[in-house]
């Protein structure tokens, strides 16, 4: 179930790669965790897709894909 999640995140690109991490509370669930992302973004900027790792104190390991668009 969809539930509130604030999280502050941090990433950088060098050439075509993008790297970010990210710490968050759900507060819905009453968890914590951490997302660590890296992927491929466009030469023009515009986008950017991956892969994510996700460690959550009440679920555990998670993985998954993300796609960023500017």
């Amino acid at each position: 179930s969809p539930s509130p999640v604030t999280a502050d995140a941090n990433g950088k690109t060098a050439g075509d790669s993008v790297t970010f991490d990210a710490k968050y509370q759900d507060n819905g669930r009453n968890c914590t965790g951490t997302v660590v992302g890296k992927g491929t973004v466009e030469k023009d900027g515009s986008k950017a897709v991956g892969t994510i790792a996700i460690q959550d104190s009440c679920d555990g390991e998670a993985s998954g894909t993300f796609r960023f668009y500017r």
